[in-house]
């Protein structure tokens, strides 16, 4: 680097104060001084490619700026020939290639940024220039807060949203959905199933009185949460819930009719002085129906002064009804919400409120694992070749059948073993089809017109699209389970598949058999017997036993040859029951 400076300087020189004589060159200094001479052989000699030793040096200091890259393609590279008479400018395209540590670090991804010394040189460990990561001084970076996901909305009854809200909650991931004013009845449940994606369970509190009212929450079944006891309330409707990951987080889910009620303030002042004083973290969500938006509101003046009492803070600041007030809140004394926002989802008269929950605790998916014996890979000759092995000759026939069902549950475990494995399952809507995805790409566009516009004629025009692919996608569910069920006359395992689907039937785990269970079953229906005959009028006549005259009594039984035995297995249903030593498909291939 300093040698092209000096060629630089020595050419300016040259080109106005130089005179060439003989291959010389002779330099003129000073008036009155003497002339120096130099041959072109000598200049050429400070145009070494050797590196001076003061580069180090100036290099530490920082005076040294890196040199202007310039593309392999440009072909500048200078030919240096010690028989040419010029001093040729240094141009150079090549670059020492950095080491593999330049571009690729071995520091821990835990390293969020680097601090190197400015007067340190950029050496990589071959001597070359990159950088020395030995000198590179890692950084502590905390671990990303886990948060889960809520969402609060006014539904409006899911009769006929139950498939839109079953599509949003998979599209938004969520972990809480809350919904106030479900209309659903008392044992009446369908439209929640249809709401409740797979992974996810739900609690509800059905309407007390006519229409309206009614809550629910859809969570994703690790959260595992719990209803919590409530006192008699008649103002408002409330479901009190915790995690089992959130212990010290106790969230209230309120729904308070519109209609003026004088004991609403009582009861919950309350109802949240008891939660408050029992809970470190207190979370209300709900539509409250009073105007906090409006300072002159009577009710909300009370409202908010009570919550100001409690230390309770109310966080919705945005309209959260399409005629601009406030009515769906979010109050909490000190649990870590973040990410509050309000959006339209254009099937109800409210929006929806959602925000984030910080916790410390990620609650794991629990891993799902299933018992299997791969049949397929059994060889009939050599199961038939052990089979051929058994005993046949017995004292009794209880001694047969407990010696025949240990010793092919045995030979059963020895050619298919009981494998097991986590698997994971793709759970997919089927009736999901290619005109609802271009109703949804649709949708997503008029909401980002809206979006950019806000238009009043923009978020109609949303709206009505909304409530088209909501009927749309109830259509084709109702369509898609119908087909199935027209489809499937006599294939009654079909039938109880897709009714267990649509139902949500919890499945009860199997129990084993024991002679006390055995007795139980037997006194159950003995006992009914015997109410049944106490509850009949009058009393009951004996009847004689019934007598049979045999002609002939039998004393023997004919033999039984294998092909006899065969043909009747060959006409047997190939049915299996958990208690067979052997899948009946198995007898089926070896005879």
């Amino acid at each position: 680097m300093l040698s092209i400076a000096i060629a630089g300087c020595l050419r300016s020189i040259l080109a106005s104060s130089c005179v060439a004589k003989n291959n010389s060159l002779f330099i003129s200094t000073l008036p009155g001084k003497t002339m120096l001479s130099y041959f072109a052989d000598q200049l050429m000699n400070l145009n070494h490619l050797s590196t001076p030793s003061c580069t180090n040096v100036i290099k530490q200091l920082g005076l040294l700026r890196r040199p202007r890259y310039i593309h392999r393609s440009s072909r500048r590279k200078s030919l240096y020939s010690g028989t040419s008479p010029t001093i040729p400018t240094l141009w150079s395209a090549t670059r020492a290639v950095a080491s593999r540590s330049r571009h690729q670090s071995n520091v821990s991804h835990e390293t969020s940024s680097l601090s190197v010394s400015m007067a340190t040189p950029l050496r990589g460990l071959d001597g070359k220039r990159g950088v020395n990561f030995s000198l590179i001084r890692p950084l502590k970076r905390s671990l990303p807060s886990l948060s889960s996901k809520i969402e609060l909305l006014n539904f409006q009854s899911l009769t006929n949203k139950s498939c839109l809200i079953h599509d949003h909650i998979l599209d938004k991931c969520l972990d809480y959905m809350c919904i106030t004013e479900t209309w659903h009845q008392p044992d009446t449940f369908s439209s929640l199933n249809e709401s409740c994606p797979p992974g996810y369970r739900y609690l509800q509190k059905a309407c007390s009185t006519g229409r309206g009212g009614g809550l629910a929450v859809i969570y994703r079944c690790e959260l595992e949460l719990s209803l919590q006891p409530l006192p008699e309330l008649s103002s408002f409707e409330c479901l009190a819930f915790k995690s089992k990951h959130l212990s010290s987080v106790l969230f209230l889910l309120i729904y308070r009719p519109p209609k003026p009620n004088s004991s609403f303030i009582l009861e919950i002042s309350n109802l949240l002085a008891t939660f408050c004083s029992s809970s470190a973290d207190v979370i209300i969500l709900g539509d409250m129906n009073i105007h906090v938006d409006i300072p002159s509101c009577r009710s909300a003046t009370e409202f908010l002064q009570l919550l100001d009492c409690l230390n309770l803070k109310q966080l919705v600041v945005a309209p959260t009804h399409i005629r601009g007030h406030t009515l769906d809140l979010v109050i909490t004394n000190s649990a870590p919400l973040k990410n509050l926002q309000v959006y339209d989802l254009g099937v109800s008269d409210h929006k929806v409120v959602s925000m984030e929950l910080l916790s410390s605790v990620n609650p794991s998916k629990p891993k799902r694992y299933i018992c299997f014996r791969n049949l397929k890979k059994i060889n009939p000759v050599h199961l038939a070749a052990d089979l051929q092995h058994l005993s046949t000759h017995f004292s009794s026939p209880d001694e047969a059948v407990e010696y025949y069902n240990s010793h092919l549950r045995s030979l059963l475990d020895h050619h298919a073993p009981i494998k097991s494995r986590a698997v994971t399952f793709t759970r997919s809507a089927p009736w999901f089809t290619d005109g609802l995805r271009r109703m949804k790409t649709a949708g997503r566009a008029l909401k980002r017109r809206y979006k950019t516009s806000g238009l009043t004629v923009d978020r109609q025009i949303y709206r009505d699209h909304q409530n088209k692919y909501s009927k749309a996608l109830k259509e084709a569910r109702s369509k898609f389970f119908s087909n199935t069920i027209r489809n499937s006359p006599g294939n009654s395992k079909q039938l109880f598949s897709t009714v267990n689907h649509l139902l949500k039937l919890e499945t009860s785990s199997p129990i084993g058999s024991s002679a006390e269970q055995c007795n139980l079953f037997m006194d159950f229906f003995t006992t009914k017997i015997s109410l049944i005959r106490s509850a009949l009028p009058g009393p009951l006549t004996q009847t004689a036993p019934l007598s049979f005259a045999f002609s002939q009594p039998l004393s023997c039984f004919p033999m039984v040859s294998s092909e006899e035995v065969q043909n009747i297995i060959k006409n047997m249903k190939s049915t299996t029951c958990a208690l067979d030593p052997l899948p009946m498909s198995l007898p089926f291939e070896i005879l």
